[in-house]
């Protein structure tokens, strides 16, 4: 009888066992399915957006009036079966705050591409960008360049790095002495934490032709290319239009770099030095169309509650360059 009884037990104990490991699989499995399902929902949202870019294929320039830019009627909100897509991403930059949700691309010719732009552009960027003083700007500019060139000498004798520096550190690493493959390697360069990493990252690429689109680029890149902050300010206003708004039928456009003279002179008074100074970073560091862009895909489940983002830089053919998921 006692034997029965602990018989009956055991049996008991398994069954409750391996109802509660079935009850997980099986919550697991409804899990991983509805991962799959956002998956490709998010991933629709990416062609979607691969499709609005098309539609700009036949243009010799890119600016925020076109389709892929500021899209609510196909970016936002869209439905795909067992949830929606929003193609979408914070217009604010750096980590001063939360700005509007835009819902489009983001071309990376609107950045400075850390792989390509000079110190003198790094330099710029920082200062400008965030509250550090010319010594740590120029040393961690100088940094940068000595991360991805080469060699082992260092750029500028103080303030830059090179493998020796990194050696000594803690946990220590070697210089690269390569192309940056993501903005976040940033954070393994002398000087470079998380805070000036959060407040340039919306500023800075590695993707793209290395030029800056002056139809897209914001007041600080358009700074960091060599521009003062009247002129700067200039291009912002003329790409507005009348109506004093981005993305609107109104907006000025530059169709080539060989009219940026010509309409910037016919919108406000320019100097020579001011003349000068347009034609200098024209040559050097502006362009007026893109090549690459950012797609950030957010899926979301129709109980409001699962998500699934799916980042990627596609060039302007649709080709995708990178992917990440989270």
């Amino acid at each position: 009888m006692i034997t029965a009884l602990w018989s009956v037990l055991l049996l008991s104990a398994f069954a409750v066992i391996i109802g509660a490991q079935a009850r997980y699989e099986a919550t697991l499995v409804k899990r991983l399915d509805r991962k799959t399902q956002l998956r490709f929902i998010a991933e629709a949202g990416v062609m979607t957006a691969i499709g609005q870019l098309e539609k700009e294929s036949g243009n010799s320039y890119h600016c925020l009036t076109d389709s892929w830019s500021d899209n609510e009627k196909y970016l936002k909100g869209i439905d795909a079966g067992e949830g929606v897509f929003d193609v979408c991403y914070d217009a604010a930059y750096g980590a001063s705050g939360v700005g509007q949700t835009v819902y489009g691309l983001v071309d990376e010719e609107r950045k400075i591409n850390i792989n390509t732009a000079d110190k003198s552009v790094l330099r710029r960027l920082l200062r400008g960008a965030l509250d550090i003083g010319e010594d740590k700007a120029q040393g961690i500019a100088a940094s940068i360049e000595d991360w991805r060139d080469a060699d082992e000498e260092l750029s500028v004798p103080v303030g830059s790095a090179e493998s020796m520096y990194y050696h000594g550190l803690v946990d220590p690493y070697a210089s690269k002495n390569a192309a940056f493959d993501l903005e976040e390697e940033l954070l393994l360069v002398r000087d470079v934490d998380r805070e000036i990493f959060e407040n340039i990252r919306g500023y800075i690429t590695v993707y793209g032709s290395g030029m800056v689109n002056i139809n897209t680029a914001p007041r600080q890149v358009l700074l960091a290319v060599g521009l003062d902050g009247r002129m700067a300010d200039g291009i912002l206003s003329f790409r507005k239009g009348k109506d004093g708004m981005t993305g609107t039928p109104d907006d000025g456009i530059f169709e080539s770099t060989a009219v940026i003279l010509p309409k910037m002179s016919q919108y406000m008074k320019m100097s020579p030095s001011d003349v000068s100074r347009v034609s200098a970073a024209v040559e050097r560091y502006i362009t007026v169309g893109s090549t690459a862009f950012r797609i950030r895909s957010v899926a979301t489940a129709k109980n409001g509650k699962d998500k699934f983002t799916a980042v990627s830089v596609v060039d302007k053919e649709g080709k995708v360059l990178c992917w990440q998921e989270s």
